[in-house]
């Protein structure tokens, strides 16, 4: 054989290999992306992720499809010369392109973010005020290398957390806001280079898991890329269970085909108000396992990786990671050898659903917490009470105390005055009524006399002249000369009085407590007409915030409280 043949045929060999690796770490690089949006929208449920993972020789060994006029490789096998190797092991495949630095300790975790970000919501979103894009789909991926195995921790959007380094009254998802910088007002904007929103949901998680993980790498997806990853493999069938409407798009129930839109609308769907479909973050969470399981079947039915350069661009823009290629190849080499649907566990730091701080929040149940951690880390760790319901509850209810004694002081303070006032005039004392005498038996009647009819003087139509300051006040009694304000009345400011006196003397106070003060403010208030600074419109401590309220306290807007403003819409 010629050189230059030899020369020419290794050419074409190298190509054709060059074509191979660049085409495997184009359908790995896909698998991650769509793992990732998998494992972001809450769909290890049924073991499709981990059959995913663990079965990738499926992703690298489909064909591209062969045109109907392609070219045929040119290069044969000379005489004498052997088949060309067997395609080789996915594990090897995945281990010689991998980065090992990333296996640097037992356990590696890895923060999966969802951000609730889409142009659609950049300008005049309702809730959305200064594009306060948050974290609401967080998870960590503990991936254990000494024991061959993998956890799945989830927590909840609303999760009452202290962010680390800024302290305040949060939820866990505004821990994407707190990690602005100077070029980002709101902590997460699309056109800005910045990894410390993603780096503080890592420090936020780190604290919730009592500081034993240390979190180094996260991947991060926003809303658009659900949305184009539909439409790239085809619209969903699927059967909605109720009507409902997002956007002012409306959806009927039954089965039907959804674009990507229409299934961003029907996973996104939390609040009251958008039709039928059941509300809050558990029956939310549901409907994204269902929909993420009809897209999986879609996309293995459809044979996706034909589409492989359109789901390329559809991340672009849409994924943040500081993970390499390279480093998630090692990540994916693991899960293949290792991995299987027995060893991956799932957890969920869930709690309570309270509304308090005026706003609904998860109140973590600590001894789940604490359990947890000791399963996937074998590590100890305190309960941490200030963040359990009864914490939070002590905090709100320590936060509202001075509000409330203050807003009692000022009805007690103005009801005092009229009730000194009215003690300056006499007791109301009826007439007696005449006794009636009974005339002697047999005693003639006498007829009576023409007497005139007395001149009655019609009551003066002047108003009557209270002290200077008091309002009008209720004529209870027949005259304006004598005390207007019942015993019964009386007795209600004193059992007001009562109330405000214990609470300003006692170091500690509930939440009860604080509620039995102020409807029985109000109360006392609309007896005795008070109406400044809208003294009744209530707002309770167990109440979402109501405009003008003095009863409401807007911390989260007060930077001694809340160092960053953050929209928890």
């Amino acid at each position: 054989m010629k050189k230059t043949d030899i020369k020419e045929k290794t050419a074409v060999v190298d190509q054709s290999a060059s074509r191979r690796r660049i085409k495997k770490r184009n359908a790995f690089i896909v698998v991650g992306v769509i793992s990732v949006i998998v494992v972001v929208l809450g769909v290890f449920a049924g073991g499709y992720l981990s059959r995913m993972i663990n079965d990738p020789h499926a992703a690298f060994a489909t064909p591209e499809p062969i045109a109907v006029n392609a070219t045929p490789n040119p290069y044969t096998p000379a005489p004498g010369e052997t088949e060309p190797p067997p395609t080789e092991d996915p594990y090897d495949t995945l281990s010689n392109m991998g980065d090992d630095s990333i296996m640097n300790s037992d356990i590696i975790n890895i923060m999966l973010i969802g951000v609730d970000y889409e142009d659609a919501r950049q300008s005049n979103w309702y809730g959305k005020e200064g594009n306060a894009f948050h974290s609401d789909v967080m998870m960590v991926l503990a991936v254990n290398t000494k024991e061959g195995r993998a956890d799945l921790i989830s927590f909840p959007r609303d999760t009452y957390v202290e962010i680390p380094g800024v302290g305040g009254i949060y939820k866990m998802n505004a821990s994407l806001n707190c990690g602005k910088n100077e070029l980002d007002q709101y902590g997460f904007n699309p056109e800005v280079e910045n990894n410390g929103p993603f780096k503080k949901v890592c420090q936020t998680a780190e604290w919730m898991l009592g500081g034993v993980a240390k979190i180094d790498y996260y991947y991060a997806v926003t809303m658009p890329a659900l949305k184009q990853i539909v439409d790239i493999v085809g619209p969903i069938w699927y059967d909605v269970e109720a009507r409902f409407d997002n956007g002012k798009r409306y959806y009927q129930a039954g089965p039907q085909w959804m674009d990507g839109q229409a299934v961003l609308d029907y996973v996104r769907v939390r609040k009251p108000g958008h039709g039928g479909l059941p509300t809050g973050d558990q029956h939310r969470a549901d409907r994204q396992r269902r929909m993420m399981v009809a897209i999986l079947d879609q996309m293995k039915s459809a044979g996706t990786l034909v589409k492989l350069p359109q789901l390329m661009r559809a991340f672009e823009g849409q994924l943040y990671t500081n993970v390499t290629i390279e480093q998630t190849a090692t990540l994916a080499a693991f899960a293949y050898r290792h991995l299987s649907d027995a060893n991956i566990g799932m957890h969920s730091m869930n709690g309570a659903q309270r509304t308090i701080f005026h706003w609904n929040f998860v109140l973590t149940d600590q001894r789940n917490r604490v359990n947890i951690i000791e399963r996937v880390y074998g590590a100890k760790v305190d309960q941490m009470g200030s963040f359990s319901a009864a914490g939070a509850e002590n905090r709100w209810a320590r936060m509202l105390k001075t509000v409330y004694q203050d807003n009692t002081r000022k009805v007690l303070d103005y009801v005092q005055k009229l009730i000194d006032e009215d003690d300056k005039l006499p007791l109301f004392t009826p007439t007696p009524s005449p006794t009636p005498t009974t005339p002697p038996a047999n005693t003639p009647t006498p007829p009576p006399e023409n007497t005139p009819e007395p001149i009655v003087t019609p009551p003066s139509e002047e108003p009557v002249a209270f002290a200077e300051g008091l309002p009008e006040r209720r004529a209870f009694a027949v005259a304006a000369s004598v005390r207007q304000y019942t015993d019964a009345q009386r007795a209600m400011v004193r059992e007001l009085r009562t109330l405000y006196d214990n609470m300003r003397n006692s170091k500690t106070t509930t939440i009860t407590k604080l509620s039995e003060l102020q409807l029985k403010a109000i109360q006392v208030a609309k007896e005795f007409k008070y109406t400044a600074s809208h003294i009744q419109t209530p707002c309770l401590p167990s109440q979402t915030y109501v405009i003008n309220s003095p009863w409401g306290l807007r911390y989260y807007t007060d930077k001694s409280v809340n160092p960053i403003t953050v929209n928890f819409n």
